[in-house]
């Protein structure tokens, strides 16, 4: 951000341009080819299989750093996912979180209560703050395990179709979205899902898995060379920062 002429109304952003789009919109365009190499018999893992682990543990990676700043997101869903590209060749693509305009900061504070109803993403909304109106710390963890599902389903709506009082009470009588039939014979994956969504979709905020949890969780699952790919893009995008930090110094 460049603030030198805030004094004349102007206020210059610098953006990093994603190729890709969000992440709803890059899994439906690219469903047919996602679903052709899901069915691959070659090789015991596809190519959108690993991908899909990656995705994960980075917008869990992501949302772990919010949280240690004690900030919320508030709409986390798959359409407020950016793809972006890095490496020399152009599908190694990487999952960036977008989109605050939801987000509060918490602070010292273990909770929020929104002052006004208007309209609001409930499919993705923690089920704590539909009955309560109120947000916690883990109302995101709650979204984290919407978008799985979301980036399983290859994009698809969830609950689609239902209302959102007749999905609350199916929701308090422990329904769940079952695993995407999308995925549902590449067992790796449906394993995952079952296993992040019975520890983030748990009624009491209390219970859920932290960010943390979910990051170590998916570390879990990924190869030496994708934990070492990981730690270069962490630090390219050091460098960068440090780069724009001091040019910004210099210019004000």
């Amino acid at each position: 951000a460049c603030t030198t002429q805030l004094k004349e109304g102007k206020l210059w952003l610098l953006l990093e341009y994603c190729p890709q789009s969000d992440m709803k919109r890059f899994l439906l365009k690219n469903r047919e080819n996602i679903l052709k190499d899901l069915k691959k018999k070659t090789t015991p893992e596809s190519e959108f299989e690993r991908l899909f682990i990656k995705w994960a543990h980075g917008v869990a990676k992501g949302m772990e750093y919010l949280f240690t700043k004690r900030i919320m997101h508030g709409d986390l869903a798959a359409r407020n996912i950016l793809i972006g590209t890095h490496g020399e060749t152009e599908n190694r693509y990487v999952a960036k979180i977008t989109d605050f305009g939801l987000s509060k900061a918490f602070y010292d504070k273990s909770t929020y209560t929104k002052q006004e109803r208007e309209t609001f993403p409930w499919k993705w909304m923690d089920i704590y703050f539909l009955e309560t109106n109120t947000f916690t710390m883990s109302s995101d963890v709650w979204s984290f395990g919407i978008v799985l599902w979301e980036m399983f389903s290859l994009g698809r709506s969830p609950y689609a179709g239902a209302n959102a009082r007749d999905t609350i009470s199916d929701i308090n009588s422990g329904y769940r979205l079952p695993v995407p039939v999308e995925i549902s014979q590449v067992k790796l994956l449906a394993k995952i899902y079952e296993e992040v969504v019975n520890k983030c979709l748990l009624l009491d905020p209390k219970k859920r898995w932290t960010f943390t949890d979910l990051v170590d969780y998916f570390e879990a699952y990924l190869t030496p060379e994708e934990k070492d790919d990981y730690k270069r893009l962490e630090e390219q995008y050091v460098k960068m920062q440090n780069v724009i930090t001091a040019k910004s110094k210099t210019s004000n």
